[in-house]
């Protein structure tokens, strides 16, 4: 489990810092094609996450579309990089803690899904 959150905590980190990047060339790409600079599905996500928050997103994110992912749209969302490796980061954990325990109070192991 450790070696999964570290590997998770830095695609975290790379889609976090990548993220901007990612979105202005989406940007200059739509606005070369004569398209406008905002699809209209990113507008919606937009609204969504202006109202949900990153912390919704940290606790949704690992379950719905995953963290990287989750990492590259907060940023094209407006938060900071830094921000959001924190708190993405630490949703990560808890879920990773909370299946964790599953598996141990359940007696659940590899053998289990064989």
């Amino acid at each position: 489990m450790l070696f999964a959150v570290a590997g998770n905590i830095i695609s975290i980190a790379v889609f976090a810092y990548g993220g901007s990047a990612i979105r202005e060339w989406i940007v200059r790409r739509r606005v070369a094609n004569g398209k406008p600079a905002e699809s209209p599905k990113f507008a919606k996500a937009q609204a969504a996450f202006e109202k949900y928050g990153i912390y919704l997103m940290a606790i949704l994110d690992p379950i719905l579309i995953g963290t990287p992912f989750g990492a590259a749209a907060s940023v094209a969302a407006g938060v900071k990089p830094l921000k959001v490796t924190i708190v993405l980061s630490i949703g990560m954990v808890i879920w990773a803690v909370a299946i964790a325990w599953v598996f141990v109070a359940f007696g659940i192991t590899l053998d289990s899904f064989q």
